[in-house]
Formats: structure tokens, sequence, C-alpha cells
């Protein structure tokens, strides 16, 4: 049976001056010393990518980070969970696991969300929490699946062999998405479009809905590269522009309404 542990994350006292690396996928308290190599509480780059069984990080308090988190490794399945007040980072290095916010939590990130994976990685998020900040690069070969109801707010680049699976009910705000790769809407996905978006990938229909549920007189317009129907399951397109170069139909079926 699966483990799963619980690292309770305080308010960030950034004292000593060296790399930082958790050790055991085990319960523990982010500001006790001993739960980090070398018994040094981190203050450049600390490491969450311990092998063994998944455990979550819980950030709790407000805290502030002054360099990068890297968050994941080849057989490690950390979970980073943060809950309510704001977590301030430079940067995140996302190599595998979750990344999970919930009751109001805001991730503060001034450069970059990097996805880097040879497997997929997960964003998850309720409606009352939100990342700002800096742009999400997904690299080549990468998946980064987003659940939830997380609003896309950040640009986001999508590279070549790349994928960004969106499931849930997600608002799409003043989005910018570009790229070689492609952004899939699959199973009962909704697409809410609250302001003009650029989507400058691939589009792959999956089951997904777009659609803008405004009250205002305001029209939505989404601008897409292409966009493929792939899945058996029903697609549409309801209340909302869409403006697109290439489309087709592989399977299934595609339902536009005004």
């Amino acid at each position: 049976m699966t483990r799963k542990s619980t690292v309770l994350l305080a308010t960030l006292a950034l004292v000593g001056s060296t790399n930082a690396q958790w050790t055991n996928p085990i319960s523990g308290v982010f500001d006790n010393a001993n739960s980090w190599v070398g018994g040094v509480l981190p203050a450049l780059n600390p490491t969450i990518d311990t092998i063994g069984d998944p455990f979550t990080v819980v950030v709790d308090k407000l805290t502030f980070l002054t360099s990068a988190l890297n968050l994941g490794g080849p057989g490690s399945f950390p979970t980073l969970l943060l809950s309510g007040n704001t977590f301030n980072v430079p940067s995140i290095n996302f190599a595998s696991g979750v990344l999970r916010l919930e009751n109001g939590a805001i991730l503060n990130v001034t450069g970059a969300i990097n996805v880097n994976t040879t497997g997929s990685v997960s964003i998850e998020a309720d409606a009352t929490s939100s990342i700002i900040g800096g742009p999400i690069s997904v690299h080549s070969g990468s998946t980064l699946v987003m659940n939830g109801a997380i609003p896309l707010k950040n640009k986001m680049d999508v590279n070549a062999n790349a994928n960004v699976v969106l499931n849930g009910t997600h608002a799409a705000i003043d989005c910018d998405i570009s790229g070689d790769g492609t952004l899939q809407l699959v199973g009962n996905l909704n697409l809410n479009a609250a302001a003009s978006c650029d989507i400058d990938v691939d589009v792959d229909l999956m089951g997904g809905n777009i659609l803008s549920d405004a009250t205002d007189s305001i029209s939505r317009t989404l601008n897409m590269k292409s966009m493929n129907v792939l899945s058996s399951l029903p697609s549409s397109i309801a209340n909302i522009n869409v403006r697109v170069m290439n489309a087709s139909i592989a399977s299934g079926s595609l339902t536009i309404s005004p």
C-alpha cells in the first residue's frame, strides 16, 4: 500500500548558505534542520526530489524564497500543496509530481515555471486560487496536465513535442499560449473565455467545450493556430467568436452555436 506523507512548511527562515535537499519522503516540518541533508535550513535552491513513496509538502503561511525551487526528479513523487496565503518564489523547476493550490492560495512567480520532464506533471487548483507573475514554459517531450478551475492568466510557451492538457473548468483571462506544441481540451472540460485570447498552438478537442458565459455585451474572440476534433465525445463552441487557420474533424462531432 502506498503511504502518503505530509510536510508542514512554515514561514521561511532563510538561514544557512548552501543548496538544500529534503532527506526522506516522510512527514516533517520545513524549519526542522534535521529534515534537510547536512542539517541546514535552505538558503539557496531548495530541492524536493526524494526518491520513494509519494509525499506532500504543505505551505500554509506567507512564504518567501530568494532562489529557484526544484520540485521532483526521477523516481520522486512529491506534491507541493499551497493552502491559503501567498507563496513567493523567483522560479520553479518542475520535473515530477503535483503542484496543488487551494483555499485562496496565490503562487507568485517572478521568473518562470519550467516544466522539463520525460513524463507528465500536474497543476491542480480550486477556483479561489491563482498563479500570477511569469510564464509557464513546457519543454519538448513534457506534458503538463492542468486540473480543477485555475484561471489561465500566465503566458504559456508550449514547445515542439510538448503537450498541455486542460481538465475541469478554466477561465481564460488574457491568455497567450504559443509554440509548436499541442493544447488538448479533454473530457467535460469547459474553457470559459473571459477576454480575447491568442492560442497560437495546435488545439485538440477531445470532448472539451469552448464558451463565453459572460453576461455583458462584450464580444469574446479566441484566436487559434489550428483546431482538430479527435474524440468520439461531443465538443462544442458557444457564444464566442473563434478565428482558426486550419480545422479538421477526424472523429466525433463539433456543435457551433451563437
